[in-house]
């Protein structure tokens, strides 16, 4: 039998030598060589300590021991059946001996091994795992797995991975480390925490370090509901909510938490101290070099008053906050251990929970206020740290040597303590542990250097406080900025609990910011969003127009359920009408669905097709003045403003059209339906504040909006209207247009289903169709006339087709013929295509809605976009959308594109009510311009386009300006041979030819 001396120094050496050197050692097992020399272990047992591991040696000596031995035997007799009764010669005999006299690891019994590898760490224990089949059952014992740390190297998360199928139920504390620097640093998932979970049903304690957590998919809900100890140190959290806590709900999930640390996280907002204090057994709570954590009077006011029942320990170094924040934490010092009814304000801004831990507390501990420095009594209090604050001086020392008698650890770093004072205090108190110093200032101030002991049994430590006061009034002003933040941003939750991908909204702005500020326009916001790789597939996106939610419905089908399919659910345009402020507003673009109906239904007759062939000589009349204009115009040989030109035509057809009043825009420059057109659409400051006003706050507009209405435009058309019916009236005048249709309506109400159909409702269809007829067509016709001048193969086949039509059909031009120009339809819509005067049509639901093809389920009065000028510019639905094709639009191509990829007009019962005559009015002007002149670019002309960022409707930046020459200014030279020369002269040169005198 082995002397137990012998054997416990074996049993202690192959333990130190597997814990120093356990790499070693894996490398021999993985070669099969497990045999230990025993000569060495003999060296580490005299040498090392002999108690190392006396607690479980002596608990089971005897029988390891036994069993060792009883092992040994049979290993021995084993062996020297193996062997030739005579060795060959004495080397082969030493050979022998020095293996019978090296035991085998694998020989100890399971418990010692165990005893062993618990020492080791889980990498160790795995690479152990895979070099026999015992080992692998051994370290699977659970007894191995209670405490598991990864922090020794940082580990990526598919290593991480690996591991946890060694997780015991047993398990109660878990500790990682990634390398968040790193590239091979992936983030945490829930499947991770899944698997946790799972395996871990009494973790206790987890601890992660340097992983980065993405907060839209794993949340606070996936970790463990058993921890009691959480620990986030160095982590990165992405993709958090401006408005909302990542730590929500945290004292329902995680009921047993006692202790929090979150250390160097820079996501730590302070409206999350809100939920934390709500955690019922919070004992301690650290939140060390969260540098956001500042600015938070109102939160830790109300967290130190309703919440923090149970907290003992608070830690807040190396944090951000001010004094008016350390007074918030020390409100309600009973949590601590100190009575407050003997501090003063003054002492608890000073004393500062900065850094205060008070493991030891009790009822009786007190805190004394001198009336010149800041004194700190408690006769539990053994470590004081009192850095940065300069009202600490000498005669705080002398007090503390005084009266502190139970003070070891003194740290003065960075007040007005002088080297005197350090003396005097050093004089009576010549036991105190630690008070190292060193002056640095000329003026003789200590500073404490070295002690990097940060975690004594009892101590208070003060950090970075500074001298201000806090005013009461703060704390109303970070209430109501805390009430008015919420307010603004309570909403942006909305797409992420419905599922809907978008972009993250901002406080006050939404995803608008840019468009508020001018920088682009709306339609051009819609084409970056649009165009986002992140949502290339998505058929619906979330955006927020300040706090309102906006759905961006991108799928031609489900743009079609929008407009056709659903529209009895969606048949509002969601624009708040302002009767009283804007009696014009109450047309029938903005109108109610309730009022649109019937009024759309009586309207609608007047925009037929018979109608429009009535009203075709009237536009026809109108297109020649426009003709004669133009002459006069090129005669000057200078440049042209093409939106001015066309608006002047658009204006006097709707003048004649729907007024049956000639307007007279063209021939005068001052007219006045020409000045209200202008000032309606100009893109002014009180016009976009106006705008602004109106869609981000109907409430506030309705109260303060009589400042800013258009009170001589509302006259003006309050008083045309009348005066015009008045007229006809009197002279019993009966012309098929829009105003006597309207005249019938107002004779009839009960047509409009009891509507009650006003003056004032009356004057504001006028005004809408005024507006959407001249504007938007003089709007396209000058875009149009942009193109052409900038593609002149374009316009040089265009104008054969309009001079085809004229040579067959005769010099008078009629509704037929438009039809027939098939090249000029595509030129037109292909000019609709680009430039949509609408870039995108609204909708809201007038009821809860659900789209059936991803159950996205919409609340009655959520609004609906549809980006028209982005989809309309898709590269995949539209080959090259910069470029000018209209051959995109022959019948041929439009029949391998969806319907509801190209909707200018939109589509549905709510679509453009005038589009048809915008059409004609639109097409007569460019067959004017187009049949005897050519335009072409100049200096002047806006190349590239850009679009206003202000603008109502789609229009460039700086106006579209070109060149209009005749096509034939021919003039005849006969030279004294007789022969005539002919010279057809344009802008840029002339070119001649020669014929010869018949």
């Amino acid at each position: 039998m082995y002397d137990t001396r012998n054997a416990k120094r074996m049993t202690v050496g192959l333990t130190k030598v597997m814990l120093l050197h356990s790499f070693h050692l894996i490398h021999l097992f993985l070669e099969s060589v497990l045999v230990i020399d025993i000569r060495i272990l003999q060296k580490v047992g005299q040498d090392g300590d002999k108690a190392f591991f006396s607690g479980w040696l002596m608990k089971s000596k005897l029988p390891y021991l036994a069993f060792y031995t009883s092992r040994k035997k049979k290993m021995k007799m084993k062996r020297s059946k193996s062997l030739s009764p005579e060795p060959s010669s004495s080397g082969e005999s030493k050979r022998i001996k020095y293996e019978e006299s090296h035991p085998h690891l694998l020989d100890f019994c399971d418990d010692i091994l165990l005893n062993i590898l618990k020492y080791l760490n889980p990498q160790d224990l795995m690479a152990l795992s895979l070099c026999s089949q015992r080992l692998a059952q051994v370290t699977r014992d659970r007894t191995l797995w209670r405490k598991v740390d990864f922090r020794t190297i940082p580990m990526p998360l598919n290593d991480l991975e690996k591991y946890t199928k060694f997780f015991q139920p047993m398990t109660t504390n878990v500790a990682m480390r990634g390398d968040l620097h790193s590239n091979k640093c992936l983030g945490l998932t829930p499947k991770f925490f899944d698997t946790i979970n799972t395996h871990c049903g009494q973790l206790k304690e987890l601890v992660i370090e340097d992983y980065y957590i993405d907060g839209d998919e794993v949340e606070i809900t996936d970790f463990p509901r058993t921890i009691e100890k959480l620990s986030l140190k160095g982590c990165e959290m992405g993709h958090l909510q401006s408005n909302k806590s990542y730590f929500f709900k945290i004292d329902l999930h995680m009921p047993n938490l006692t202790c929090l640390i979150l250390s160097n996280c820079q996501w730590f907002m302070p409206h999350s101290l809100l939920v934390i204090s709500k955690i019922s057994k919070l004992k301690e709570l650290r939140l060390n070099s969260c540098h956001r954590l500042g600015e938070c009077v109102a939160y830790a006011s109300l967290a130190t008053r309703f919440g923090f029942k149970t907290l003992e320990t608070l830690d807040l170094r190396d944090t951000a906050l001010g004094d008016s924040e350390v007074s918030c934490f020390s409100s309600n010092w009973e949590n601590y251990g100190f009575q407050r009814r003997l501090i003063s304000d003054r002492a608890i801004r000073a004393i500062g929970s900065i850094a205060r831990r008070v493991i030891h507390t009790s009822p009786h501990g007190i805190i004394f206020l001198e009336e010149e420095n800041q004194i700190f009594n408690n006769p539990l209090l053994k470590t004081l740290v009192v850095r940065n604050y300069p009202r600490v001086t000498n005669s705080s020392l002398v007090y503390l040597a005084e009266h502190v008698l139970s003070l070891e650890h003194l740290d003065v770093t960075g007040t007005s303590v002088t080297r005197e004072g350090v003396q005097k205090f050093k004089s009576k108190r010549p036991n105190l542990q630690a008070f190292s110093f060193l002056s640095t200032k000329k003026d003789g101030t200590a500073k404490l250097i070295g002690n990097n002991r940060e975690y004594f049994p009892n101590y208070v430590n003060i950090s970075s406080l500074t001298a201000k006061e806090m005013k009461r009034g703060n704390v109303k002003v970070v209430a109501v900025t805390l009430a008015l933040y919420y307010y603004l941003t309570s909403t942006f939750n909305f797409w992420k609990e419905r599922g809907v991908a978008g972009p993250r909204p901002y406080p006050l702005v939404g995803n608008i910011g840019k468009t508020i500020l001018g920088k682009i326009s709306m339609g051009d916001y819609l084409k970056e969003l649009y165009d986002k790789p992140e949502f290339k597939n998505e058929p619906l996106i979330g955006i927020f127009t300040r706090r309102t939610p906006i759905l961006i419905v991108k799928d031609p089908e489900l743009i079609k359920d929008v407009l056709i399919k659903d529209f009895s659910k969606i048949s509002d345009r969601g624009i708040t009408v302002f009767e009283k402020i804007e009696p014009l507003s109450q047309h029938l673009f903005s109108l109610e669905p309730k009022r649109w109906r019937p009024l759309r239904v009586k309207l609608s007759p007047i925009f037929t097709s018979g109608k429009l062939k009535e009203m075709f000589n009237l536009i026809l009349e109108c297109g020649n003045h426009f003709e004669n204009y133009i002459e006069k115009l090129v005669a000057k040989n200078e440049p042209i403003e093409c939106r001015e030109l066309t608006a002047k035509f658009t204006t006097d057809v709707i003048g004649s059209c729907a007024f049956g009043l000639e307007m007279n825009s063209i021939g005068d420059e001052d007219s006045e339906f020409r000045k209200m057109g202008r000032s309606i659409f100009e893109v002014n400051f009180l016009n976009v504040l106006r705008n602004r006003l109106r869609n981000a706050a109907p409430k506030a507009y309705k109260l303060i909006g009589y400042i800013l209405r258009r009170d001589k435009v509302t006259k003006f058309f309050q008083e045309l209207v009348v005066n015009t019916i008045n007229y006809r009236k009197e002279h019993d005048i009966v012309r098929n247009d829009f105003i006597n249709l309207l005249m019938k309506l107002k004779d009839d109400p009960e047509k409009l289903n009891g509507i009650e159909f006003t003056d004032d409702l009356l004057a504001a269809q006028v005004f809408v169709f005024f507006l959407a007829g001249f504007e938007t067509s003089s709007t396209t016709m000058s875009n149009a006339l942009y193109e052409l001048a900038l593609n002149p193969e374009v316009q040089d086949k265009l104008r054969q087709e309009i001079h085809e039509e004229y040579k067959t059909h005769g010099e008078t031009l009629k509704y037929e013929n438009i039809k027939e120009m098939t090249y000029l339809d595509q030129v037109f819509h292909e000019t609709l295509r680009k430039y949509p005067p609408a870039t995108f049509l609204m909708r809201k639901t007038i009821s809860d809605y659900t789209f059936e093809s991803n159950n996205v389920s919409l609340p009655k009065g959520t609004r609906i976009w549809i980006p028209v000028y982005a989809i309309q510019r898709d590269p995949e639905i539209f080959p090259s959308p910069d470029a000018f094709k209209p051959e995109r639009f022959s019948h041929e191509n439009e029949k391998t594109r969806h319907p509801m990829t190209y909707i200018p007009f939109g589509d549905g019962p709510r679509n453009c009510i005038g589009a048809r005559f915008a059409v004609y009015q639109s097409k007569v002007g460019l067959i004017k311009i187009l049949r005897k002149f050519k335009v072409e670019t100049c200096e002047k002309s806006p190349i590239p386009y850009i679009n206003h960022p202000n603008a109502f409707i789609l229009s460039p930046l700086n106006g579209i300006i070109i060149y209009a020459v005749s096509q034939n200014r021919i003039f005849s030279i006969m030279n004294d041979s007789g022969e005539i020369t002919l010279l057809n002269i344009n802008r840029h040169s002339g070119c001649s030819i020669s014929l010869k005198n018949q």
